[in-house]
């Protein structure tokens, strides 16, 4: 098939025929292409075929090549990542969650006291840490050595403090 290029053309009429048959026209026509056809391993008709050439590979068992931090990379994928969380976690949002611990009347909160009932509110109190110096918050945070159990989730040993003079941001 690869020599002469008018066989595709032809297998192409002959495959018409077979379609548009009646049933015993195609078992005869089924005898005729077996007995008078050959058909073996192809690797390709042309090049505007499917089909392609194997490549023989065999498997080299090496050291991964390191993954070298690129900085430029990092900025443009934390920076996307933030703009997702911005999007199902507001800094509205955040500020009501931490406007909540201070209900009250404390100027400040430790971690043995913030309380975590669900899922939600361990990303807005990751949130709230993270986000601390964006245009009014309201509220500093400062880290202390080691972590906090509270309720199921591991958080770290922190103090949330309302600032004073910082006016919240209305959204």
């Amino acid at each position: 098939m690869t020599a002469d290029q008018t066989i595709k053309g032809k297998l192409v009429v002959i495959l018409k025929l077979y379609a548009n048959s009646s049933e015993d026209d195609r078992e005869l026509l089924t005898d005729i292409m077996g007995r008078s056809t050959r058909v073996g391993r192809q690797a390709f008709f042309d090049s505007r075929s499917l089909y392609h050439k194997n490549v023989r590979s065999r498997r080299v068992d090496k050291e991964p090549l390191a993954v070298l931090p690129n900085g430029e990379l990092g900025g443009l994928a934390e920076a996307y990542l933030l703009r997702q969380i911005s999007n199902g976690y507001p800094a509205a949002r955040i500020r009501v969650f931490v406007d909540g611990l201070f209900a009250d009347g404390n100027d400040e909160i430790r971690s043995d006291n913030i309380p975590i009932t669900c899922d939600t509110d361990f990303i807005l109190l990751i949130l709230a840490v993270i986000r601390q110096k964006e245009s009014g918050m309201a509220y500093s945070v400062d880290m202390l050595n080691g972590s906090v159990e509270r309720d199921g989730y591991a958080i770290p040993n922190m103090i949330i403090r309302k600032q004073k003079g910082v006016k919240a941001h209305v959204e």
